[in-house]
């Protein structure tokens, strides 16, 4: 039959009363050579247990009066000096008993506390051995993963939530790990962490144990995933925008090879029905065809390429290139704004760097169309766009500067923010994007302080020196 916890205390009560009175019975009836008063030091330790610090204090106060009262009543005044001593010994025995008991429930409280607050943490927090067998598991792990303690401890930690071993690894090499992890939900789920792993070490410094603290970062992973979906949506739909803006340019540009397409075929039937068939000439009219095919098939292809919706794809780039396709898609749009532009890029070597071509021809096309906008009121003194590649240390720096009429300087701090715009149909997004887009990238994109004059845009971008491994 298993005892409540009421009976149990009332037992350790009568247990501890009845052992009291017994010493000191046995220290008044019989007469031993020993110090008998020396066991009443079970009478501090069982106190310990049962009673508050105060409560202890009090039973060994009530054992030192005891031990003395025996003393006085079995030698009164006429005591030898091996009795004192006896006595002596025992007092130091009870005394020292109850310090080292006092402060042994002092520790062992502290303790108590900090399991409780671990065991009501909502972080995961868990040990296991050095083989990854679980030997504790609180309430946060409970929540975290769907298992019981009674269900985790006992088993290995890489079976059970399907912890990776290259933790364990780089815990034993450097003797603490941090990272981020991806294990499992009870349920078969994916559960992602932000794991750091301590290791107790003996006084042979010789691993024992492995603390370990997981914070859920589940949800927060999922949020980031719904926010790119959402970014890339952003980034298409201003794409889209950019290439509406252009839209009279780019049918005015595809028109073109298909017009001389057109002549070219005509003119080749000619030379083809005559009585007398010019071979030649019809020869260079299919030719003339051909590359004009090729060149509507590779504008429709910059288009396709500029309007479609998927995943980064990173390699490696040279600006060179980028900048020049870009220009060479607006072309048309700068006859048609009768904007003069000038293109200075370096001649001698690569800039290379490495990034998703599509998103920074993306930056480049809405800086110039914003120059190009910049520069429609402008009627007084030429519109000029320029566009400049230059080193700086470990980076290359793209400058795109407007003769435009400026950026006031209370909106300085506002072009960047999102669904801020200084044109009354602007959807507020293309500068925005375009820093995230830098800054995914590793790069920088900013302005110069607002002159009437000019408006200034610098991209910043790593410089590519070794080889990517795909």
């Amino acid at each position: 039959m298993q005892l409540k916890p009421s009976s149990i205390s009332v037992f350790k009560y009568v247990f501890s009363g009845v052992i009291t009175i017994s010493i000191f019975i046995v220290d008044n009836i019989i007469s031993l050579k020993i110090a008998v008063a020396v066991l009443y030091v079970i009478v501090v330790l069982l106190a310990v247990e049962i009673f508050s610090r105060r409560g202890v204090i009090l039973v060994s106060l009530v054992c030192i009066t005891l031990t003395i009262t025996a003393f006085f009543i079995n030698h009164g005044l006429e005591m030898e000096i091996s009795d004192l001593a006896r006595c002596l010994v025992s007092l130091a025995a009870i005394s020292i008993t109850t310090l080292l008991a006092l402060k042994s429930k002092n520790v062992k409280k502290l303790l108590q506390q900090q399991v409780y607050l671990l065991s009501q943490t909502h972080d995961a927090i868990l040990t296991c051995d050095m083989n990854g067998i679980i030997t504790s598991w609180n309430q946060g792990a409970y929540q975290l993963y769907g298992w019981q303690p009674e269900q985790a401890i006992g088993k290995q930690i890489t079976e059970l939530i399907g912890t990776p071993t290259s933790a364990m690894k780089n815990l034993i090499n450097s003797g603490h790990y941090e990272g981020e992890l991806i294990e499992r939900h009870q349920s078969g789920s994916k559960v992602v962490v932000s794991s750091r792993w301590s290791l107790a070490l003996d006084v042979q410094q010789r691993g024992y144990s492995i603390l370990i603290s997981n914070n859920d970062l589940t949800a927060s992973r999922k949020l980031d995933e719904q926010l790119s979906t959402l970014q890339t949506t952003l980034e298409q739909a201003n794409r889209l925008s950019t290439l509406g803006q252009m839209s009279a340019s780019l049918a005015h540009e595809i028109n073109q090879p298909l017009a001389s397409i057109s002549m070219n075929a005509e003119a080749s039937l000619r030379w083809m029905n005559r009585l007398d068939p010019v071979l030649a000439e019809s020869r260079l009219c299919i030719n003339a065809i051909v590359n004009e095919a090729r060149r509507a098939a590779e504008i429709i292809k910059r288009i396709r390429m500029l309007s479609r919706k998927g995943s980064v794809t990173l390699s490696n780039l040279d600006l060179r290139e980028v900048i020049s396709e870009t220009m060479l898609l607006l072309e048309k749009e700068f006859q048609r704004h009768s904007v003069q532009t000038s293109l200075n890029v370096p001649d001698e070597t690569e800039a290379l760097v490495y990034g998703d071509k599509i998103q920074l021809q993306q930056i480049l096309i809405n800086l110039l169309v914003n120059g190009i906008q910049a520069m429609e009121s402008i009627e007084t003194k030429q519109r000029y766009l320029s566009v400049d590649l230059k080193r700086h240390q470990s980076h290359w720096v793209i400058q795109v500067k407007d003769s435009g009429k400026g950026i006031d300087e209370s909106e300085l701090p506002l072009i960047f923010d999102a669904f801020y715009s200084t044109k009354n149909e602007g959807m507020g997004m293309g500068l925005s994007i375009s820093r995230s887009i830098a800054e995914a990238h590793d790069g920088l994109l900013w302005t110069d302080d607002a002159t009437k004059d000019e408006t200034i845009f610098y991209l910043q971008l790593p410089i590519l020196h070794t080889q990517v491994v795909q």
